[in-house]
């Protein structure tokens, strides 16, 4: 059965709270968190002991780690943990959370993560863009065609207006189409404010 994703309120917190330094004590909230990322990658972390608490403090106060490199370190470990090869070398084996912190190879294991989030968020970016593209493609398409050739007229026109069009231009077709999709995303988010509007707005000329 798959684990059942806890949130950082659920961490019960067991450590000694006497003489707890006060930059500690304001990192609780942090340390519960990744308590509870650690939990919801490997369980067996619901509770925030004296060994977790100290190497989460030590971690984040006095080596100046963020939550967010340490989350990424989490997340590189447990990618690697996953994967068959590491299941054939350590079958069932992985590190405690107090270990994994105080690993020599945390620092590698935060690089790895933060390279990981990185291509993570170029994907994510790509897909957005192919996403605007086909939504700009769908919206151009639905315009009648007499509207469309009025679309590529303002373009040319407003790029004649800017000095960069001319007869010697080889990259007239890539600039046109550069300021027809800008023209189509102005439509299209005047379109989205009132949908009664698009006919008036291409008309008109913006």
């Amino acid at each position: 059965m798959p684990r059942k994703t806890i949130q950082p309120d659920q961490i019960r917190c067991t450590y000694k709270r006497r003489n707890v330094p006060l930059p500690w004590s304001a990192k609780l909230d942090a340390c519960k968190r990744l308590c509870a990322l650690w939990h919801n990658c490997f369980g067996a972390c619901l509770v925030l002991d004296d060994d977790r608490f100290r190497a989460l403090c030590r971690r984040l106060v006095d080596d100046q780690w963020t939550e967010s490199q340490l989350a990424d370190a989490i997340i590189a470990y447990h990618h690697v943990c996953t994967t068959e090869s590491w299941r054939l070398q350590h079958p069932g084996a992985h590190l405690t959370l107090a270990k994994f912190l105080y690993d020599d190879r945390l620092e590698e294991w935060i690089e790895r993560g933060e390279e990981q989030r990185a291509k993570q968020r170029t994907a994510k970016q790509a897909a957005q863009q192919r996403s605007s593209y086909q939504a700009e493609l769908a919206f151009f398409n639905s315009l009648s065609e007499a509207q469309q050739a009025q679309l590529r007229k303002r373009a040319e026109d407003e790029l004649h207006l800017q000095g960069k069009l001319n007869a010697f231009s080889i990259v007239q077709d890539a600039m046109i189409k550069q300021k027809l999709r800008q023209l189509v995303q102005r439509e299209m988010n005047e379109h989205r404010r009132d949908p009664s509007s698009v006919n008036a707005v291409i008309n008109s000329g913006g």
